[in-house]
């Protein structure tokens, strides 16, 4: 959320869409609001898995910005990044976990280090930018 308000001057129409609501939605709404995000964010309950399908469609960039938990956690291969790529949405993700086995950087997607808003706000811009790069990955 943060790396998008910092592109969102140079691409005023964007939106940034987090699917599924959980225990964090009281913070993700307190930081949209504490970053003026408005009407470019949006919270969406969740969803079944054909409009999830039908979100990622749509979408011009898919982002995973995973990152190691406070207790240690890491979260492997995410499936959300491998259905992404098949339905081939260009995704920017982190050198978390096994994502560098699934995304070699500049290659199937984008890596950025985990943590890094300016990166990840960096990442955002040039996939905005290059709107086809990734879209003849089979």
């Amino acid at each position: 959320m943060q790396a998008f308000q910092k592109i969102r001057g140079k691409f005023p129409n964007a939106t940034l869409t987090i699917i599924g609501r959980g225990e964090l939605e009281e913070y993700l709404i307190s930081l949209a609001n504490q970053l003026n995000l408005g009407d470019s964010f949006r919270l969406l309950n969740h969803l079944p898995k054909d409009q999830v399908r039908e979100q990622m469609t749509n979408a011009d960039i898919f982002c995973a910005a995973s990152l190691e938990a406070a207790n240690g956690d890491v979260e492997g291969i995410p499936n959300t990044l491998k259905e992404a790529m098949a339905i081939g949405v260009p995704v920017i993700s982190t050198n978390h976990a096994g994502i560098p086995e699934l995304i070699t950087n500049n290659k199937e997607g984008v890596l950025v280090q985990e943590n890094n808003v300016d990166d990840l706000a960096d990442a955002l811009e040039f996939m905005l930018t290059n709107r086809g790069f990734g879209k003849h990955i089979q």
